[in-house]
């Protein structure tokens, strides 16, 4: 545990069911002209697009929408969104959907005030510029995963087009992309499916686990981190039997919420790392990856795990004496959750599959691409073993 910690929060929270409907005076504060970043497909969000754009009519807003934002995306689209953002004279971005468009909208909100392109600020190019400045956001999550709501990170895909590199995976940190304001309301993750909603969970499970064991993580984040996946454990089949169950879809957007501020605190580790390679080189979307490669990142961390994982089975009344036991029965907990939640186990290759040395190359992009996370493990790992582990994940 850190002897010395420091915490800080540059996000206002509003949290509660309906606060969406005050979206229009929530914004006036910071200008008339909104960019508005949303899904391409409306993602069954039609309804509650329409209603804000309703209210944001009524507070007399000037809006220009921008709903081109797929599941993953790129370097490409947030240029696109921050030329038309900045066309359009923004004085603020909002952002209306899940950790897809919430770092999108905090991408554009930095190019927006500080220009260029998105590459240009991409971790491992040449002399990257750093994002300083942004233009103030807003995020209004319509899941209950990513907590992109409370951070000051976004994550892309990118390829560069000269060729020679694999595609990657990369996230931008910068304390200017932390949203002005997250406004949680629980009433728009109710029109999430099932398999969305048990997606969602994953990655909030997964980032309060890893927080939780990071080289970087305080009391104040195992508190927070230990809150998230006590909601996420109880009220997951919830929301999986009863996606109306107002209680439960509470929970689990708090949970995330909770999740996203003790990552933003102490960073993701080694599944989050397996995970992006998952996404770049396989094209897994990253909450399945995230639910494949956490069982497998605790497994390899166990030691360090084991007083984390076993206080954790006691809050959930999971049988065991010995720490060791415990542990143990808290992994089998989670698999049998994600069991339920019908998560996959073993990533899909793209075939032929026996063609690539997937293990190796999966290992080389994690090394490239999340050599933070890599550094925050607690048990430290080199390529090779890292290889090993995608080699037995891959079978």
């Amino acid at each position: 545990m850190l002897e010395n910690w420091e915490f800080f929060l540059p996000t206002r929270i509003r949290f509660g069911w309906g606060l969406a409907g005050q979206l229009g005076q929530s914004l006036a504060q910071w200008g008339r002209r909104v960019f508005w970043v949303g899904y391409r497909n409306g993602a069954g969000l039609e309804g509650v697009y329409e209603k804000l754009r309703g209210r944001l009519q009524e507070a007399g807003l000037l809006v220009e929408e921008f709903f081109e934002v797929s599941e993953e995306p790129d370097v490409g689209l947030v240029n696109r969104a921050a030329e038309a953002a900045r066309s359009f004279g923004a004085d603020l971005v909002l952002g209306v959907g899940g950790g897809s468009v919430l770092d999108t909208a905090k991408a554009v909100a930095g190019l927006a005030r500080m220009g260029g392109r998105l590459e240009q600020y991409l971790p491992g190019q040449p002399a990257p510029c750093r994002m300083t400045d942004a233009l103030p956001i807003v995020a209004v999550p319509t899941t209950a995963g990513t907590g992109s709501e409370v951070t000051a990170l976004a994550v892309f895909h990118w390829q560069d087009p000269a060729g020679g590199q694999m595609p990657m995976k990369l996230t931008v940190a910068a304390e200017a992309l932390a949203p002005k304001l997250a406004l949680v309301d629980p009433e728009l993750t109710v029109s999430c499916p099932p398999a969305i909603s048990a997606r969602g969970a994953a990655d909030a499970l997964g980032h309060a686990i890893e927080a939780a064991l990071s080289r970087r993580a305080s009391p104040m984040v195992r508190f927070l981190a230990e809150e998230a996946m006590i909601r996420i454990f109880r009220y997951l089949p919830a929301v999986l039997a009863r996606p109306e169950d107002r209680q439960a879809r509470e929970a689990l957007a708090l949970a995330a919420t909770l999740a996203g501020i003790a990552l933003q605190q102490a960073g993701a580790t080694l599944a989050h790392a397996m995970a992006h390679a998952l996404g770049a080189l396989a094209g897994l979307p990253h909450s399945e990856a995230v639910a494949i490669c956490t069982p497998a990142a605790l497994r390899y961390n166990w030691a360090e795990a084991c007083p984390v994982l076993a206080r954790w089975a006691s809050r959930l009344g999971l049988p065991g004496q010995e720490e060791q036991a415990l542990a143990e029965a808290f992994l089998a907990h989670l698999e049998r959750l994600f069991h339920q939640a019908d998560l996959p186990t073993r990533p899909r290759l793209p075939t032929p599959a026996t063609e690539v040395d997937w293990p190796t190359r999966l290992a080389q992009n994690a090394f490239q691409t999340t050599s933070v996370a890599i550094k925050l493990n607690p048990r430290k790992i080199d390529p090779l073993t890292l290889a090993s582990l995608f080699q037995q994940l891959c079978r």
